[in-house]
């Protein structure tokens, strides 16, 4: 009975097994899009780059690129940053000007470590922690959790 329920089983573990497949692998600097190329070349040191990370799966792809002093970029799929980490503060020329007033204004001893957009609007991470969400118009929306 037991062979029975095992074999039975068997092609769902294996339908499991191929929704699991790990799509991620490390590329060089010139497999990513140019855009993501051009924006590193502006804003960042390649030579820095330690890891390139690209991952595919059925609905999405995209870049992660790992620098050796914690910093870090991801890019959709056609080279557009979505979210920008640097340990020591985001450069404010990354950071839209409105958003930028905003945080030097009401958070004057701090400095955004993190900036994530997306579709629906764009977040920043403070260096004490804090997180703030604009919209898209870089209108100030709230504190989140």
């Amino acid at each position: 009975m037991n062979k029975k329920l095992f074999l039975a089983a068997l092609p769902a573990l294996a339908l499991f097994a191929s929704c699991d497949k790990d799509d991620n692998k490390q590329i060089s600097y010139n497999e990513l899009p140019a855009v993501a190329q051009q924006f590193i070349s502006a804003n960042f040191d390649p030579a820095k780059i330690s890891i390139i990370n690209f991952d595919k799966d059925d609905s999405d792809r995209d870049y992660e690129i790992n620098f050796s002093d914690g910093s870090s970029v991801s890019f959709d799929r056609n080279g557009n940053w979505e979210e920008i980490y640097v340990p020591t503060g985001v450069s404010s020329t990354l950071i839209p000007e409105k958003i930028y007033t905003y945080v030097s204004d009401n958070h004057p001893d701090n400095f955004i470590v993190e900036i994530d957009k997306d579709k629906h609007d764009i977040e920043i991470e403070l260096n004490n922690s804090l997180d703030l969400v604009f919209d898209l118009q870089h209108n100030f929306v709230r504190y989140d959790d």
